[in-house]
């Protein structure tokens, strides 16, 4: 009866009993009608629950009801709430991070009135930032966002109008939804196009005018998110492992002893003071804008067509900046 009792609005119009059943059911709750009318009874014993209409009836919670008419937190929960509130949330569909709102507002009021001092202080102390340079995420209409999320959840096509990469208009395209990863601020969808079988990656910033449509998503056969990643897909890879050989300054290695690149990394200090470093990686765009963000502080060794590509790059940087003043 929780999972029911959470997923009644908070203020009218409410929700049917109908309702209540396919929202729980997409939450993996599989119960009939009569059971959700039956426990709706049982929980406006209970709670300050209101009903509008008749046939049928709209169920919500009553106007002014406390958010702790909810069951309570303890010290741990709230916390647990308040961290997935700031670092999960973009991750959740619209309709279940407007369900669990209360739960993230008592969670708030609980740390901020009741809740443990030393939770507290924790939560002033403690903080998450990335590595890379932090970028301000590209605008997504909430549509798309919502549009995205429901045929993700319930496993249906998807048709938008999408605007490619240095593209000024859009082209519709009918999409079949596999997985949503987020890479640094981008939201990217993995899906197929109709009518090809590839798979692709579409950022969903660039999508337009979204309709979730009634026909079941065409999934590939064994399609598997973790190996989809692991193979490369997101970091622009040939596919292919390679092992490479880098000479590094003392302090820009330091990184990387403590965080080795491969299992199979291994260090040794050259005459000059630098350290060379042998791991096996996967051949990668984002391997060479790895390295180049090191600047004079790194020399590759191998694989010689990885030292050909950055000599390239560093003598097109070269002509670039050889000037004496920005050419208009």
């Amino acid at each position: 009866m929780l999972a029911t009792l959470r997923a009644i609005p908070r203020r009218p119009p409410g929700i049917t009993s109908k309702e209540l059943k396919a929202r729980l059911a997409a939450r993996g709750y599989e119960v009939s009608k009569r059971t959700v009318e039956r426990d709706l009874v049982k929980l406006c014993d209970q709670f300050p629950l209101v009903t509008e209409g008749s046939h049928p009836e709209y169920w919500s919670w009553m106007p002014g009801a406390p958010e702790q008419a909810l069951p309570g937190h303890d010290p741990m929960s709230a916390l647990t709430w308040q961290l997935v509130e700031e670092y999960l949330q973009p991750l959740l569909p619209l309709s279940v991070r407007e369900e669990l709102e209360p739960q993230f507002q008592s969670a708030r009021n609980f740390l901020k009135e009741a809740g443990s001092s030393k939770l507290r202080r924790w939560r002033q102390r403690v903080r998450y930032l990335p590595r890379a340079m932090p970028l301000p995420p590209p605008k997504i209409e909430p549509d798309v966002l919502e549009a995205v999320y429901t045929a993700l959840l319930e496993g249906r096509q998807l048709e938008v109008h999408y605007r490619s990469r240095g593209q000024k208009r859009s082209r519709p395209l009918t999409l079949n939804p596999l997985a949503l990863v987020v890479q640094e601020t981008v939201y990217y969808l993995v899906t197929v196009v109709e009518p090809f079988e590839d798979t692709v990656h579409t950022a969903l910033h660039r999508m337009s005018r979204p309709v979730v449509l009634e026909s079941a998503v065409r999934e590939p056969e064994g399609f598997d998110l973790d190996a989809h990643i692991q193979a490369g897909r997101f970091q622009y890879a040939s596919g292919r492992m390679i092992r490479l050989v880098a000479r590094f300054d003392e302090y820009a290695a330091q990184a990387l002893l403590e965080a080795p690149l491969s299992a199979d990394q291994s260090a040794k200090t050259l005459n000059d003071g630098r350290i060379e470093i042998a791991a096996t990686v996967m051949e990668s765009s984002q391997l060479i804008w790895w390295l180049l963000g090191f600047g004079s502080n790194v020399e590759v060794v191998e694989p010689q067509e990885l030292r050909a590509a950055l000599s390239t790059e560093i003598e097109r940087l070269w002509e670039r900046y050889s000037g004496d003043k920005a050419v208009n």
